[in-house]
């Protein structure tokens, strides 16, 4: 996900995260998201915590760097965060 620059830090992305959190909670228990370093503390404050890494996912993937927020992109960041409570219990989908 990625809102234009100028239109940043005015809840667009949260609400856009909100509504999709409402969207497939019926149907899914948890929601997988990837980022780079730039990204974690965001999808941290919306209740994701870090699930797994790939090691120079940008670099093997990608021909020319990819930047975010003046960062080079090196790893894949997989983030992961409950839609349901039976998550908490153990089941994923």
């Amino acid at each position: 996900m990625a809102v234009r620059e100028d239109c940043q830090r005015r809840g667009y992305g949260t609400r856009l995260m909100e509504a999709l959190f409402a969207l497939f909670a019926p149907d899914y228990h948890t929601m997988y998201v990837g980022t780079a370093d730039a990204g974690v503390a965001y999808y941290q404050r919306l209740g994701f915590v870090v699930s797994h890494v790939v090691k120079d996912f940008f670099v093997e993937h990608y021909p020319e760097p990819i930047w975010d927020n003046g960062m080079r992109c090196v790893d894949m960041i997989y983030l992961k965060r409950p839609l349901r409570m039976e998550e908490d219990q153990g089941m994923e989908r």
